[in-house]
């Protein structure tokens, strides 16, 4: 999962962002998931990092309780209070914190660059895989800024320009559900998503979902990707 953590959002922003990964994204994890949680800003390629890597199936989360209290709830209840209360805290601390210790690498947003850091972690897996990006999706770097593609004709163009560069990520067989997408006018927006739509086709996926208040949809997404029906 992709995280913006450019400066162009606000506090409140950024929180609504948080709220809908724990409400929909953790909220909706089973033993048979792992996440990894991947920033996004200007130094998305340079100063590549993750925020936080978990692999559900690997952890015996019984283990994390007081054997005493089976005396007051059955394991399978003790065990899901202990997965309940550990959804709701994964990553909290370490998003914050990197979120501050990179805050001057704020000024860009580099979502292509946090997408092909990913790959590495999708393609360690044999599982159905889902790139959730929680962002605006305006895409200010060096290579490309999507602020400056005015027409719907000029963005092939722009993603041979990416192709050759080497900047296309491989994303086969990969679901991508991109929540927070905005733009200051209808037709900017449009613009942004055709820009994606393209992008991620060009990388093999496709996008299951684009939008910005779209969180509801997250349960859904999971739900048939894992009974494969995507």
């Amino acid at each position: 999962m992709l995280l913006d953590f450019s400066g162009s959002l606000t506090d409140t922003e950024f929180d609504k962002y948080i709220n809908m990964f724990r409400n929909s994204v953790l909220a909706n994890m089973t033993f048979d998931d792992e996440i990894t949680l991947i920033p996004i800003d200007k130094a998305s390629e340079t100063k590549s990092e993750i925020i936080g890597k978990y692999n559900f199936n690997a952890k015996d989360l019984s283990a994390r309780n007081n054997k005493n209290r089976y005396d007051l709830f059955t394991k399978e209840e003790t065990l899901k209070k202990s997965i309940d209360s550990l959804k709701d805290t994964l990553f909290q601390s370490n998003i914050y914190n990197m979120r501050k210790a990179r805050q001057n690498f704020s000024s860009l947003t580099d979502i292509i660059a946090s997408t092909n850091e990913a790959t590495h972690y999708l393609q360690s897996t044999g599982k159905r895989k889902i790139l959730f990006i929680f962002s605006d999706m305006i895409q200010e770097s060096s290579d490309i800024n999507v602020l400056k593609i005015d027409s719907f004709d000029q963005i092939d163009k722009r993603l041979e320009g990416l192709e050759h560069s080497d900047l296309i990520p491989d994303l086969k067989d990969v679901i991508v559900f991109v929540s927070g997408a905005t733009a200051k006018t209808n037709q900017r927006y449009r613009i942004h998503k055709e820009f994606w739509q393209r992008f991620f086709k060009r990388a093999g996926s496709n996008i299951y979902d684009y939008g910005y208040n779209n969180s509801d949809r997250i349960e859904t997404a999971l739900y048939e990707i894992r009974h494969k029906k995507l």
